[in-house]
């Protein structure tokens, strides 16, 4: 035995020991190894969990700018409607040619001439443009999220992803179970 002393049932720490270059070739191989098998893994667990709900997202915004659209087309009829009320009391012209042009009625010392050549709007009538409405969603995530609704896809590939994490933590896993043997010397 050398000078140093052993404990029962522990190896002496220089038979343990790789050489350096082996020791960063294996270190390497393992690293690699595993961001070869987790990388894609972690990539599908947030695809399969993020995509969906980014879709839901983009649809709930839609949704939302359509209403607030709709609302802003609401808002000028309303305030449209209130000026034609307000100028329906001040203009007696106007009240004339609304009792025209709705209720089919002439006043009976005046003469009205209809020309069919010219295409306008009757008395009254209120016409605006409408607010820009928003841009329906679409595009990658949108097509994604729709592959992903079916359930047993959804379940086959957070298992794919699970296994492969796995097998990636279990199989490049420290270095631990090399310890114990001894380099092989070609001399």
């Amino acid at each position: 035995m050398t000078g140093r002393s052993m404990e029962r049932g522990k190896k002496d720490d220089a038979a343990r020991q790789w050489p350096l270059p082996i020791r960063a070739m294996f270190t390497t191989g393992r690293m690699v190894g595993f961001l070869v098998l987790a990388v894609p893994a972690i990539v599908i667990f947030a695809v399969v969990v993020l995509i969906p709900q980014s879709a839901r997202l983009q649809s709930a915004v839609y949704e939302r700018n359509l209403e607030r659209a709709d609302k802003a087309d609401l808002a000028a009829l309303r305030d449209a409607y209130g000026r034609l009320n307000l100028a329906l009391l001040e203009d007696e012209t106007l009240v004339k040619r609304v009792a025209m042009s709705e209720l089919n009625l002439q006043p009976k010392d005046e003469y009205v001439c209809f020309n069919p050549d010219v295409a306008a709007n009757p008395v009254g009538t209120i016409t605006m443009r409408p607010a820009p409405r928003p841009v329906t969603p679409g595009g990658w995530i949108t097509v994604l999220a729709n592959r992903l609704e079916d359930p047993a896809k959804r379940r086959g590939l957070l298992l794919l992803a699970a296994g492969a994490l796995l097998a990636a933590l279990f199989v490049f896993s420290a270095p631990e179970k090399y310890r114990g043997k001894k380099p092989v010397n070609p001399a």
